[in-house]
Protein backbone atom coordinates (compact mmCIF):
# COMPACT_ATOMS: atom_id res chain seq x y z
CA UNK A 1 0.00 0.00 0.00
CA UNK A 2 2.92 2.52 1.04
CA UNK A 3 4.33 2.23 -2.54
CA UNK A 4 0.96 2.51 -4.43
CA UNK A 5 1.10 5.80 -2.31
CA UNK A 6 4.31 6.46 -3.24
CA UNK A 7 3.31 6.55 -6.98
CA UNK A 8 0.56 8.56 -6.64
CA UNK A 9 2.16 11.33 -5.12
CA UNK A 10 5.17 11.05 -8.24
CA UNK A 11 2.58 11.55 -10.42
CA UNK A 12 0.44 14.24 -8.72
CA UNK A 13 3.09 16.71 -8.74
CA UNK A 14 3.28 17.05 -12.95
CA UNK A 15 -0.94 16.77 -13.17
CA UNK A 16 -1.08 19.55 -10.49
CA UNK A 17 1.58 21.67 -12.56
CA UNK A 18 0.31 20.58 -16.13
CA UNK A 19 -3.30 21.15 -15.19
CA UNK A 20 -2.77 24.84 -13.72
CA UNK A 21 -0.30 25.60 -17.00
CA UNK A 22 -3.05 23.70 -19.33
CA UNK A 23 -5.48 26.65 -18.25
CA UNK A 24 -5.93 29.30 -20.86
CA UNK A 25 -4.45 32.54 -18.14
CA UNK A 26 -2.25 34.94 -19.90
CA UNK A 27 -1.17 35.87 -16.21
CA UNK A 28 0.66 32.81 -15.00
CA UNK A 29 4.61 32.98 -14.25
CA UNK A 30 7.14 31.77 -17.30
CA UNK A 31 4.11 31.23 -19.75
CA UNK A 32 5.58 34.84 -21.86
CA UNK A 33 9.05 33.78 -21.29
CA UNK A 34 9.99 32.27 -24.55
CA UNK A 35 12.33 29.27 -22.17
CA UNK A 36 9.23 29.06 -20.36
CA UNK A 37 8.32 25.60 -20.33
CA UNK A 38 11.70 24.57 -20.03
CA UNK A 39 11.70 25.75 -16.89
CA UNK A 40 8.76 24.19 -15.81
CA UNK A 41 9.42 20.77 -17.25
CA UNK A 42 12.78 20.86 -15.23
CA UNK A 43 11.02 21.86 -12.02
CA UNK A 44 8.76 19.08 -12.15
CA UNK A 45 11.73 16.86 -13.31
CA UNK A 46 13.61 17.97 -9.99
CA UNK A 47 10.65 18.34 -7.71
CA UNK A 48 9.59 14.51 -8.84
CA UNK A 49 13.18 13.56 -8.15
CA UNK A 50 13.30 15.44 -4.09
CA UNK A 51 9.78 13.01 -3.36
CA UNK A 52 11.71 10.10 -5.08
CA UNK A 53 14.98 10.59 -2.70
CA UNK A 54 12.60 11.14 0.60
CA UNK A 55 10.38 8.32 -0.08
CA UNK A 56 13.09 6.12 -0.68
CA UNK A 57 14.66 7.40 2.31
CA UNK A 58 11.98 6.50 4.61
CA UNK A 59 11.79 3.05 2.48
CA UNK A 60 8.04 3.31 0.75
CA UNK A 61 9.49 2.91 -2.71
Amino acid sequence: MRTISAFAALLAVPTLIAGLYGMNFKNIPLVQWQDGWTVVGLSIVVIDLIIHGLLKRRRWL
